[in-house]
């Protein structure tokens, strides 16, 4: 009996707990579109320049905010995912959910990084994708397994952004001219 009372305030207080995890989960994932609005300016269908499989999906966050976790559809939950690199574009395919299609024009940059949410490793052991909707600035972390990987994923995404930004550039010279 002397255990009794020690033992209901804790599981209590595990309840409790439990409950607000849940609650802040919930509310996060409400926050964000739905499955209909991910967040892609428009359905990729270029030529593939890479390809990875079983990339270890971290997480997605706020620009600048490497703690915040951002929960878009597609982008909820950290696992394996399958990365292709198009021309005109990246899609990100996490294990169970939707795949996730980032268009060239979207990305800013790609970079190294250390940590993110929930993952620290060694200087310069996860990649960054920089990229924005509408609405906000984010950055997408992965975890390659092997380092050869890493840097071609790296030189693939910086030559459709190199790409897409000559197209953007050309697209305003000519509106120019025309004026």
């Amino acid at each position: 009996m002397m255990y009794f009372w020690p033992t209901v305030i804790l599981a209590a207080i595990t309840a409790a707990i439990y409950l607000l995890m849940w609650r802040s989960w919930k509310r996060g994932k409400n926050a964000y579109p739905a499955n209909d609005q991910l967040p892609s300016l428009q359905k990729l269908t270029g030529e593939s320049v890479a390809s990875f499989k079983k990339v270890m999906y971290v997480a997605t966050n706020l620009s600048g905010e490497p703690l915040v976790r951002v929960q878009y559809p597609g982008l909820r939950y950290r696992g394996y995912a399958n990365i292709d690199v198009l021309s005109d574009g990246v899609r990100v395919t996490v294990s169970g959910e939707e795949s996730v299609e980032i268009a060239a024009a979207q990305i800013d940059d790609v970079a190294n990084v250390q940590m993110r949410i929930g993952k620290v490793v060694e200087k310069d052991g996860l990649v960054v994708i920089g990229w924005h909707t509408a609405e906000e600035n984010l950055e997408s972390s992965f975890r390659f397994q092997e380092s050869t990987d890493q840097n071609l994923f790296l030189q693939a995404v910086h030559e459709i952004i190199s790409v897409s930004e000559a197209t953007i550039f050309e697209d305003t010279i000519e509106g120019f001219e025309n004026e």
